[in-house]
């Protein structure tokens, strides 16, 4: 997406001899020193394979309250089959999904593909809900795109659901470096309206492998409209950018979905943006809440999800995992797992662990031009274990294991685990500032550079109640990352748990009983004390 290829607002504090991997870069998506990012580090042109096993995740449960409902069938408008699998062809199902409205299949008792050598086209003047019982299977073959909606960016209607339904091997490919929007989307591209996947499976769906603006190998929506996916699985699928579902002027909401093993293909300056999703547009809003991103890659900004805005418009993430994304040891390499800019972003209750960059692991937010400085609020949040990758020397490993935040960025965080995140130095926050306010945190982090600011660069922020370690660097100068902090060790456990992971303090640890003004439960959903609670994202009872 050409608009969200925007200059990466630079960590500029005291980087050393780091060089171009403090991710700093342009429009080209190359940094200083940087040739662009046009090979893969194994020497390959371009890397087209997303870091997928082939196993499908299950449905998740739902954890959230979904703005959408399953479409109810009992009363179809078409029927595709007469209760065997000859009876399903291509030319039944095409004849059903033209004229619109509810289509319903009837292929027998097994799972039945239905391969298509075209795209399916829904209608532009009604609603279309595909229905597949649990037991359809549409494939492109791996040679074309399986379904679409054409109208006009302005629309805003009409409204094409999947649900119960897998679509696989999708495929749309153009020219290098492709400007084409409309070859985004190889399972389903839509040019206004709006789609609802509904306990649908996208798998192994491809779009082109390079391109600024073309994204979105699962799912591509363009235009005034809106996507949401609930209780829906986006695995193995690839694109320039957005290598699962991407939007462009649209709004997107995420729920209780697995996004695992997808990868962006597109590399210096020609797309590599969010390895599961990417979104651009001003005046829309994005929402995830009970959402699992694994083992996605980018190959520029944002291993997993990779958005800009341009007003503050609205970011929500709740009881969401981002777990093991990365972007891979090359340059342009920043934002492990979130890369969010010029948006108001609301983070609760959500874990982002083991992900990896050359500069920020796990999460980049700037500021976009003068309306929107940026903003990130976060409660229940645990930040753990992500790493900048280390180079030799070691003076030319990035900054920032954990969160980078911009130069006019403004946010509150409460009950945060800043904790075990490796980088050269700032190992925990790059970008730290009195327009900050961090309470009830812990920040205790790992460093290759012995003198220089361990934990946090920039300057100190408001808050209180924290606790930070190590104490000092080894030029006894090291930066308070927030005034007035408790510097003594927490005591922290080691990552653990399933799918959700966190750190909980030990028996003795400071962190016991210091916060004060505390939410009404932790990260887990645990009841906290309003006053005396543990400082980070999980609370530890009281010994009986």
């Amino acid at each position: 997406m050409r608009r969200n290829l925007l200059l990466v607002v630079v960590l500029a504090a005291g980087c050393g001899s780091s060089g171009s991997n403090d991710g700093s870069g342009g429009t080209d998506g190359g940094g200083p020193g940087g040739d662009g990012g046009t090979t893969t580090p194994d020497g390959g042109d371009v890397d087209t394979g997303a870091p997928w096993d082939g196993g499908v995740p299950p449905l998740p449960a739902a954890k959230c309250v979904s703005p959408v409902a399953l479409v109810d069938v009992t009363t179809p408008n078409s029927v595709v089959g007469t209760g065997t699998p000859a009876s399903c062809t291509e030319a039944v199902l095409r004849a059903a999904v033209t004229a619109g409205g509810i289509v319903t299949f009837n292929c027998g008792a097994a799972e039945h593909t239905i391969t298509v050598t075209s795209p399916l086209a829904a209608p532009v003047d009604k609603d279309t809900s595909i229905d597949g019982g649990g037991k359809v299977v549409l494939s492109g073959g791996d040679t074309t795109r399986i379904l679409q909606l054409v109208h006009s960016f302005e629309k805003a209607a009409p409204t094409l659901t999947v649900q119960r339904i897998t679509l696989t091997k999708g495929r749309t490919t153009d020219v290098a470096n492709t400007t084409a929007t409309d070859k985004g989307g190889a399972a389903i591209y839509t040019l206004g309206g709006n789609i609802n996947a509904i306990e649908a499976k996208f798998l192994d769906n491809h779009g082109p492998l390079t391109g600024p603006d073309v994204a979105g190998g699962g799912i591509y929506s363009v235009g005034a409209g809106s996507v949401t996916a609930v209780r829906s699985v986006f695995a193995g699928n690839t694109c320039s950018s957005g290598g699962a579902l991407s939007v462009l002027g649209s709004n997107l909401s995420i729920i209780d979905t697995v996004l695992d093993g997808n990868a962006t293909t597109g590399m210096g300056g020609n797309g590599g943006n969010g390895g599961a999703t990417t979104m651009d547009g001003q005046g829309k809003t994005l929402t995830i809440c009970g959402a699992t991103f694994t083992k996605n890659k980018g190959h520029a900004y944002g291993g997993a999800i990779f958005r800009t805005s341009y007003a503050n418009e609205p970011t929500t993430i709740d009881k969401t995992v981002f777990d093991d994304n990365e972007i891979p040891d090359q340059d342009p390499s920043q934002a492990g797992a979130v890369y969010l800019q010029g948006t108001k972003i609301t983070m609760t209750n959500t874990s982002i662990t083991n992900n990896r960059a050359r500069f920020a692991g796990a999460m980049s937010v700037y500021e976009h031009g003068g309306p929107a400085p940026g903003q990130i609020d976060m409660t229940n949040v645990t930040i753990a274990n992500n790493r900048a990758w280390e180079q030799v020397p070691f003076t030319n490993t990035g900054l920032v294991g954990g969160v980078t935040v911009g130069d006019r960025v403004l946010g509150t965080w409460v009950n945060v685990t800043i904790v075990g995140n490796k980088a050269q130095f700032a190992s925990g926050i790059g970008g730290a500032s009195p327009r900050l306010t961090i309470k009830n945190t812990i920040i205790a982090n790992e460093w290759l550079n012995d003198y220089t600011p361990l934990n946090c660069n920039g300057a100190s922020a408001n808050g209180s109640d924290d606790v930070q370690w190590p104490a000092t660097n080894k030029g006894n100068n090291d930066l308070a990352c927030v005034t007035g902090i408790l510097k003594a060790d927490p005591k922290m456990g080691a990552l653990t748990g399933t799918g959700m992971l966190t750190m909980t303090p030990q028996p003795g640890s400071p962190a016991l009983g210091l916060g004060k003004t505390c939410p009404t439960t932790d990260q887990l959903g645990n009841p906290r004390k309003a006053d005396g609670c543990t400082a980070g994202a999980i609370e530890v009872p009281a010994a009986k």
